[in-house]
């Protein structure tokens, strides 16, 4: 799941703000993978490579496809029925593309092979609805509450469109036959992290491992309308949920989603989807990535209004800008898209509370974040 960055807090102040630039289009890769699959490992690496190619992709993995195992549940062995047959392979955003290598033309999952191709497509598709989550979490009861909501940007066909939520954990390792992981790149040097490390590899950390999918196996119905109003904000709440005390909370995530439901598999399409941590640490420091800090200076900060961030890259670089909250809830997108080496992006910081918020630039280098405080 993708790594947020965080600083140290000066001031907290609580608020909730729409966005109000255009909303991002962010694309979700389901991976399906299971322990007795020997090329899964692969799978994962790669999984890995397109999230940190793709700033705007999320991920995560349902344990089945190819058998099942400890970390399987229920909804991930339905969700793998209707969408392939082996692993690893991976649905994009649910949509279908008939394309070759292992592909099965009765369903939608597609091989490893061909995911960035499809990926680097899919991101030049425009966002159809605006996600936001906002939670509360109790660390003592360990109660989670959140409320995600969804604007439709333009309008739609008339489907039936359903909110859905995946709570994923990164990493999950146990030992045993429902934990060790089938590696069959142990005598392979070109996979250093999977080379000489065993097969089966015991204490193999699985990532993004879905959880729970609280929503319904196909997400929550009746909600949103099939032919939803533009600019209208439809809300999914969940309360009381509880994080079961094995869980690692530092290491939870959530994924919202809006798609379409259909019988038929291959009309599924997710519209758009938003990502957000479940717990974020305050005590790291703010530089934790390759990039240099000191090639990143946001003018005025104090700001008031219009500000903006003065960058210097080594190279023309793909990068996005995002406000966040000091609580780690992104407030709005501001830019992504390839940028020069050198120049500034604009921000404004209107209309928000006084108080200390963050700027998360996210590149191919890494993840780093930047203090601004509003007065």
């Amino acid at each position: 799941m993708k790594k947020i960055c965080l600083l140290s807090i000066l001031i907290l102040i609580g608020f909730s703000l729409p966005k109000t630039h255009g909303a991002s289009k962010n694309v979700l890769l389901e991976e399906f993978s299971t322990v007795p699959c020997g090329f899964c490992p692969e799978g994962g690496i790669i999984a890995e490579q397109m999230i940190n190619k793709y700033p705007n992709v999320f991920t995560f993995t349902h344990h089945a496809g190819f058998g099942t195992d400890s970390m399987t549940i229920n909804e991930s062995k339905t969700i793998a029925g209707k969408y392939t047959t082996f692993a690893p392979a991976a649905v994009i955003d649910r949509g279908h593309y008939p394309i070759p290598v292992y592909t099965d033309s009765n369903y939608i999952g597609i091989s490893r092979q061909k995911w960035d191709s499809v990926l680097a497509v899919r991101l030049n598709d425009p966002a159809l609805a605006d996600i936001t989550i906002t939670k509360t979490f109790n660390d003592v009861s360990r109660l989670l509450d959140i409320k995600i909501n969804a604007s439709f940007l333009s309008a739609v066909e008339a489907k039936d469109y359903r909110f859905n939520l995946a709570i994923i954990e990164d990493t999950v390792k146990g030992i045993g036959k429902g934990y060790d992981q089938k590696n069959y790149f142990n005598n392979d040097p070109n996979y250093p992290t999977l080379y000489h490390k065993g097969d089966s590899i015991v204490g193999y950390p699985h990532r993004h491992v879905v959880r729970a999918m609280p929503a319904g196996i196909w997400g929550a119905s009746g909600i949103i309308p099939n032919l939803p109003d533009s600019g209208k904000t439809y809300t999914y709440q969940l309360t009381g949920f509880k994080i079961p005390d094995n869980w690692k909370t530092k290491d939870i995530s959530l994924i919202a989603f809006v798609s379409v439901y259909d019988a038929n598999p291959k009309k599924h399409k997710i519209l758009n989807s938003e990502d957000i941590k479940l717990v974020v640490k305050t005590d790291v420091n703010e530089a934790e990535t390759s990039i240099n800090p000191n090639n990143f200076e946001i003018l005025p900060n104090p700001a008031t209004d219009l500000c903006y961030i003065n960058y210097n890259f080594e190279n023309e670089t793909f990068a996005d800008f995002a406000l966040f909250s000091i609580n780690g809830e992104k407030i709005r997108d501001i830019k992504a898209g390839s940028f020069n080496k050198s120049g500034n992006v604009y921000f404004h910081v209107t209309g928000l509370n006084a108080g200390v918020y963050f700027i998360k630039i996210k590149t191919n280098n890494g993840t780093f974040c930047r203090k601004v405080l509003k007065m």
